[in-house]
């Protein structure tokens, strides 16, 4: 980017009517018209089987929940001292819900993303994210992007019975049921490389997406919502 193209972009993100964000896909950068922006979050929100609505924003009694839940992990000595503080958030804040414009959609839909940076679960948000990663790509099923799909399909010959069909899941991460979600991660290999203390790591499995799930569903509340 030339100086010229860099203070062109400082003078746009002064400007209160746009909204400058990336696309979904195609590492594109977007300029929009922040009415219309607001309007399509809006549309997001007003989901009822994904969003409900709350009267106040449950921040502070979540970082309780999640620091008793911490405490009572470090008075049974389950985990150390030094992993309660890394796990605690202080001075939480509501998670920051906004959407990145689907151009290659019809109308332009948003993917709304919910940022937890900071919130009362970041904490085991990202413990949960340490034990969870080295069990990324361990499946025959795992499929990196387009292009390994692409790739692993070259030999593959149709019979003149058979075709190929392609399923678009909406909203597919809020419609897994927490019960569900929990059971493919632990029974699908999360067990195996916790052997040495499993039912510890089981309980910080189940808290976490437990308490993101009652904090993700909050995101409504026009007190907490941040977008």
């Amino acid at each position: 980017m030339t100086k010229k193209e860099h203070l062109a972009l400082q003078q746009l993100k002064k400007d209160p009517s746009i909204i400058i964000t990336e696309a979904d896909k195609g590492n594109i950068t977007t300029v929009l018209d922040k009415e219309w922006y607001d309007n399509k979050v809006n549309q997001v929100l007003d989901d009822e089987e994904t969003y409900k609505r709350l009267k106040t924003s449950p921040t502070a009694s979540t970082t309780n929940d999640v620091n008793k839940f911490i405490n009572n992990l470090f008075e049974s000595n389950k985990i150390t001292k030094e992993a309660s503080f890394r796990l605690k958030i202080t001075d939480a804040t509501t998670p920051r819900l906004y959407g990145l414009p689907k151009l290659h959609k019809e109308n332009i839909p948003l993917r709304p993303i919910v940022s937890f940076t900071d919130s009362p679960t970041y904490g085991l948000a990202k413990e949960l994210s340490f034990l969870l990663k080295p069990l990324i790509g361990k499946s025959k099923y795992h499929i990196r992007n387009s292009s390994d799909f692409a790739s692993s399909i070259t030999h593959e010959i149709l019979q003149t019975d058979e075709i190929m069909v392609s399923f678009d899941v909406v909203s597919l991460f809020t419609k897994v049921p927490i019960s569900s979600g929990h059971r493919l991660i632990w029974w699908g290999g999360m067990r195996y490389r916790f052997a040495m203390n499993p039912m510890l790591h089981r309980t910080i499995l189940r808290k976490s997406i437990t308490f993101a799930n009652v904090h993700l569903r909050g995101n409504k509340s026009k007190l907490g919502l941040e977008a």
